[in-house]
């Protein structure tokens, strides 16, 4: 609780230099955003705050920043600061560095589940076809097609025949007696 008392007292005591952090802590909150959802929002954010600014304020005490009068009205002057090089650095790599820093304390939670394709050739793909189209088919001996396409070069006649024979093997038990002999004096079947 000592702790963040004191965080809060040095934030009020140095309110420019905890802006300019932030505005880069919103960034990559942003940014975590867009790219992982708010969990990962909160834990950019917050991993590119404790990551920035205490190097942007050991940068400060090293290198204390400059002031300026400004006028901001006519006859009214205010001071503003101006970051030393050294700060605006140590703010910058500390946003830079911060994202690999908050994915290895977080062990890679963050990133959302991909999915990965399945990488088939096109043999393959055309395999799976000719054995989908055997199925469908119902063929008993693997089809052919021209080389190098899925034109079907042959097949239909066996599962044709075969549909025939089963045909006729289910009709010969309802033939009235004497047809299949009437049909062979005729010519009709040999």
């Amino acid at each position: 609780m000592k702790a963040f008392t004191r965080l809060l007292d040095y934030a009020s005591k140095n309110k420019d230099l905890v802006r300019n952090v932030g505005t880069g802590s919103a960034l990559s909150a942003g940014f975590g955003l867009i790219g992982g959802g708010p969990a990962a929002a909160l834990a950019y954010g917050a991993g590119d705050l404790a990551m920035a600014l205490p190097l942007t304020a050991v940068a400060r005490k090293m290198r204390p920043p400059k002031t300026r009068r400004v006028e901001t009205s006519p006859g009214k002057f205010e001071e503003e600061f101006i970051p030393s090089r050294l700060e605006s650095a140590a703010n910058l790599g500390g946003s830079i560095a911060s994202p690999f820093v908050t994915e290895a304390v977080l062990g890679g939670v963050m990133q959302p589940q991909q999915v990965v394709p399945t990488q088939a050739s096109q043999e393959q793909q055309l395999m799976q076809q000719m054995m989908q189209r055997q199925a469908v088919n119902d063929m008993e001996v693997p089809q052919a097609v021209a080389p190098g396409t899925q034109f079907q070069a042959q097949g239909i006649e066996q599962t044709f025949l075969n549909d025939y024979r089963d045909q006729v093997t289910k009709m010969l038990p309802n033939l009235p007696p004497g047809y299949i002999e009437e049909l062979i004096a005729t010519g009709g079947m040999i």
